[in-house]
């Protein structure tokens, strides 16, 4: 279970997650963190958060945000929102140089139990499969960009209880004990 001032690392990618703000700390009002992006760090996935915001603020580095066609070069000091429903994908560009960011995610919903799932995941496995993204897609609401949803709905419908069957979870309690 996640606690304020608590560090997760997911050792594959390299990043560094310090809790700032919880859902519990804010009546589920919004959850707050600080990611350190290693130099050309990345998020794999274009992918869209339907009910949530979520807003980057840049500590130091250059972290390049691109969210429904629009590409934000973002330095110390600059931010950028990404609406509900936006897809978005971000980078740090640099070839030496971490980036750290401070993300807000709004409303929190099961925010950071879904990040403890997904770096847990990626320690023990070292990746994070198609599969595994269908199983854990409903409960986590994690939609990728670029596939109409009705499709992911049928996806999910048929891909979720196969991934079951072969021995994938929608939650890990180990992960977010």
């Amino acid at each position: 279970m996640a606690t304020a001032g608590q560090t997760i690392t997911n050792n594959v990618t390299g990043e560094k997650l310090k809790w700032l703000k919880l859902g519990t700390d804010t009546n589920g009002n919004l959850m707050q963190f600080e990611l350190c992006v290693a130099p050309k760090g990345h998020m794999p996935v274009r992918h869209i958060h339907p009910t949530q915001s979520e807003s980057f603020e840049v500590k130091s580095g250059i972290f390049k945000v691109e969210c429904g066609g629009h590409y934000h070069h973002l330095k110390s000091g600059e931010s950028v929102l990404v609406e509900p429903g936006q897809p978005h994908q971000w980078w740090n560009e640099s070839e030496s140089e971490e980036a750290n960011v401070i993300i807000t995610v709004q409303p929190a919903k099961n925010f950071e139990v879904h990040m403890e799932q997904i770096y847990g995941i990626f320690n023990k496995t070292g990746r994070l499969s198609f599969l595994q993204i269908m199983t854990m897609a409903k409960k986590n609401e994690m939609v990728l960009a670029g596939i109409p949803f009705f499709i992911q709905k049928i996806m999910r419908a048929i891909l979720s209880p196969i991934g079951k069957i072969l021995g994938y979870k929608d939650y890990y309690p180990e992960y977010s004990s």
